[in-house]
């Protein structure tokens, strides 16, 4: 059971409380672009603003290419396909990296292999290069010809026959890996 408390084993801050309390300041108007005014914030936003309209024309010049080349729904479904499992498999070792490392390098870093993975598939889509014989990327052809096949059961036009095909999944596939540590 609680001891009582003795009231005289205190002072009482009766004396130096105000009678009525006073009028709160005016509170000032919320600034919504307060945070532009820092330069480094500015060009974050900038960069980054950037970076999304060029992953967006990106993806659209894939995917008008690819149907260009297979004149197939199938094909511009696996280029979602593509698009999605690395960010899908990869956003917890991600965030993973970002409580352990710089946030400012990871995000540097991840840009640099997003325009090299750009540059890469504008090359491929330029010259027509075809996929180069590594067990790798001819497993990945068989994958997505399998994963065709099963969509495309009634409409057998959609194959995987231009070899860029592959390759060019496959730097669409490093090319959302990147944005995933942002």
């Amino acid at each position: 059971m609680p001891q009582p408390i003795d009231s005289s084993s205190y002072p009482s801050p009766e004396g130096q409380r105000p009678a009525v309390t006073q009028p709160l300041e005016a509170k000032q108007a919320h600034d919504p672009y307060a945070a532009f005014r820092f330069a480094d914030f500015s060009l974050f936003t900038a960069g980054n603003l950037l970076s999304i309209t060029g992953r967006l024309m990106l993806a659209v010049a894939v995917e008008w290419e690819l149907y260009a080349r297979t004149h197939s729904a199938t094909a511009l479904g696996l280029v979602g396909l593509v698009i999605a499992v690395p960010v899908v498999t990869l956003s917890l070792p991600a965030g993973h990296l970002a409580d352990r490392f710089s946030r400012k390098r990871i995000i540097l870093v991840s840009q640099i292999f997003s325009a090299l993975a750009s540059v890469a598939l504008a090359l491929v889509s330029w010259k027509h290069l075809s996929i180069p014989p590594i067990a790798f990327l001819r497993g990945g052809n068989r994958a997505l010809t399998a994963i065709a096949a099963v969509f495309e059961r009634h409409h057998p036009m959609f194959h995987f026959d231009d070899s860029s095909i592959p390759l060019i999944c496959l730097l669409l596939f490093i090319r959302a890996v990147a944005p995933t540590f942002n």
